[in-house]
């Protein structure tokens, strides 16, 4: 090495710096790609957010009672005002349910949040208000969520009416 002319020494300390200002540009473009990817998370999670509390803010009150019925002489029946804003927030929110599964099952998120969407289903799924609605919706030629999403929907409604009983 004591045999380098100062040429060799520059163009060795120039490939030095190269290659940390290579590793040095790498680590930066990761990082905003982590942060990028963190602020579409986030964006994400609050849209849907604010998109379930915009129609949860149309159900009923008491749609959380275990003795809630949609459509018996309860006063929200087929035709009465109440039971058609119910069904529309219904729809709506089986709708945003169905995007969600969508989703997880394109992997466009991770498990985490699905996990937390996915509880939140698990929970209204259990609730008699719920269930009505979705066996009103999956009538024939009524809305079709498809088959999968069908069975995904009934399966989490079977397990949370055998954690009921």
């Amino acid at each position: 090495m004591a045999d380098m002319a100062l040429s060799d020494w520059i163009n060795l300390f120039s490939a030095a710096a190269n290659t940390l200002l290579l590793a040095a540009t790498i680590a930066g473009v990761w990082l905003a790609w982590r942060a990028h990817c963190k602020q579409i998370w986030l964006q994400q999670f609050t849209d849907y957010t604010k998109r379930y509390q915009d129609i949860i803010r149309d159900f009923p009150e008491d749609v959380n009672e275990p003795e809630f019925v949609l459509d018996k002489d309860t006063g929200i029946e087929p035709g009465h005002a109440r039971f058609e804003k119910t069904m529309r927030a219904m729809r709506s929110y089986f709708d945003l349910c169905y995007e969600e599964w969508e989703l997880h099952e394109r992997k466009d998120i991770d498990e985490r949040t699905w996990g937390i969407w996915s509880g939140g289903m698990a929970t209204a799924f259990k609730k008699p208000a719920f269930r009505q609605a979705w066996a009103r919706i999956t009538r024939p030629h009524d809305t079709d969520y498809g088959p999968r999403f069908k069975q995904f929907v009934d399966s989490v409604m079977a397990e949370a009416r055998s954690c009921n009983s």
